[in-house]
């Protein structure tokens, strides 16, 4: 069963995220094509409201986070930044503030919930859309996307976890590159450095993705969460916290249904019929 449910910003009559929901799968569509989806304060509070209602749904296995039109997003939107900046000091500071603590609020949802969360990028990916990139699980790009980071064109420092992500995918050295630089990568670089999983053809990017979350919605809740967590908080736990949580994790998944059938299957040599964990 689909539905469709788009979070209308209070001062505008178009949505800034589209949330479908559809056979375990969560589709959050940023919806400002013609900004090239740029963030602003109203993209950013509803960003996290769909991310937290999506959570919330015992049903979710996938969260797909994607653009409207060509782009995925073009960093934060630069008219926004403009009238902001305007403002009296206190003023100015209280806007930045509330925009970065809701897209931040938006970030530790996605890291931190269960389902996996796959990005399908297209175009631009820009700024802040680099570090909400950094919190999918999985990333397929279409040929024609690119990356910039881009602050320092604007006075700024990264946001959106940009500076807690690039370190741990790139070092140190190519994080700063990319910072300062703020050279253009094309989408056969993002995925030689590891920004993405996989570039497809960007005729075939929905098909491919398609594939992929049906591979996904099939694999065991309770594993898929359990695996998403421990490789999260691996790059920053100890050898013996990770041996322990591994442990613990894996003592969980082996008191459900799906780990019976998993091992019943393999050994009779027949596909898993999986369908019989909880998150809880």
């Amino acid at each position: 069963m689909s539905q469709t449910h788009k979070a209308v910003s209070p001062d505008l009559d178009e949505a800034s995220v589209i949330y479908e929901q559809a056979d375990g799968v969560v589709t959050l569509t940023l919806n400002r094509p013609r900004q090239l989806n740029a963030l602003n304060s109203s993209l950013a509070r509803q960003l996290v409201e769909c991310v937290q209602r999506a959570e919330t749904k015992a049903e979710t296995r996938v969260i797909v986070i994607k653009g409207a039109g060509l782009h995925f997003m073009a960093g934060g939107d630069l008219h926004e930044f403009r009238l902001a900046s305007a403002l009296p000091s206190a003023l100015r500071d209280a806007a930045f503030e509330a925009l970065i603590d809701d897209a931040h609020a938006a970030i530790r949802a996605l890291h931190a919930c269960a389902p996996c969360v796959v990005g399908s990028v297209r175009g631009a990916v820009a700024g802040f859309g680099i570090g909400l990139l950094s919190a999918c699980d999985l990333a397929l790009c279409a040929d024609d996307a690119f990356f910039k980071l881009a602050y320092s064109q604007i006075g700024a420092s990264p946001d959106g976890a940009a500076t807690y992500a690039l370190p741990r995918w790139l070092g140190h050295k190519q994080a700063m590159e990319l910072t300062l630089l703020s050279e253009r990568l094309d989408a056969s670089a993002a995925e030689r450095l590891g920004l993405v999983n996989k570039v497809v053809p960007a005729g075939v990017l929905d098909e491919e993705l398609g594939r992929l979350v049906k591979h996904l919605t099939g694999l065991p809740a309770l594993a898929v969460a359990k695996s998403k967590l421990l490789i999260r908080q691996g790059v920053v736990a100890s050898l013996d916290e990770q041996l322990d949580a591994e442990r613990n994790a894996f003592i969980q998944c082996a008191g459900t249904p799906d780990f019976a059938e998993g091992v019943s299957a393999f050994l009779e040599r027949r596909p898993a019929q999986f369908g019989g964990s909880t998150l809880q």
